[in-house]
């Protein structure tokens, strides 16, 4: 039983609309970005194992960039599993919020590095962090309204950069209503990204 699994990512697509810092994509040599085909995904859940309790939708890119998402959250949701989704928030409208809940998402996970406006913008290349802080407020009247719990979480890649923010990160985290941080230090693929 110890070795069963439980919990399966899945990498909807590996575009996304930001150039981060410190991405993995940017080590990728002569890697084609794409989305997962229908039938990869509808695949991949005719063959999920029983023990597997949480998919989670996250890797490389961004999720909401994936022009289906929605209904692949949906049809995991339909099995009877916990859903979580790991996001830049810049694409998180109010209306694919609204979506998002509505096809059963149980979490989402959004990437906050940093506390500073200027420091985000570095760090999360064409990312705003008044618009992520805009879309969080709107994603949290959604889910209060929920009749079942949806829960909120906080990814932090801790970097030379960043370290400055994190002592901000408990109050981010209560004045958000964050149900869980998550602090991970940054992994170098380069000399240059190991500076």
């Amino acid at each position: 039983m110890g070795d069963e699994l439980r919990r399966l990512y899945l990498e909807p697509t590996s575009r996304c609309n930001l150039n981060c810092a410190m991405c993995f994509r940017k080590s990728w040599v002569d890697e084609q970005a794409g989305d997962m085909e229908e039938a990869t995904f509808r695949a991949v859940l005719s063959h999920l194992p029983e023990s597997v309790e949480t998919i989670f939708f996250g890797g490389m890119g961004e999720p909401l960039f994936h022009p289906r998402i929605i209904d692949m959250v949906r049809a995991a949701s339909a099995l009877g599993r916990r859903t979580e989704l790991i996001s830049n928030g810049s694409l998180l409208t109010e209306e694919r919020s609204a979506a998002l809940l509505d096809a059963g998402l149980d979490m989402l996970w959004l990437s906050v590095d940093s506390l500073k406006e200027e420091n985000y913008a570095a760090i999360r290349c064409n990312g705003s962090l008044a618009v992520l802080k805009e879309h969080i407020l709107a994603f949290n009247r959604l889910r209060f309204a929920q009749k079942r719990e949806v829960q909120l979480g906080a990814a932090f890649v801790l970097m030379k950069s960043n370290v400055s923010s994190l002592a901000e990160l408990p109050f981010f985290a209560s004045y958000y209503h964050v149900n869980e941080v998550n602090v991970s230090h940054v992994v170098p693929t380069s000399e240059a990204s190991a500076k």
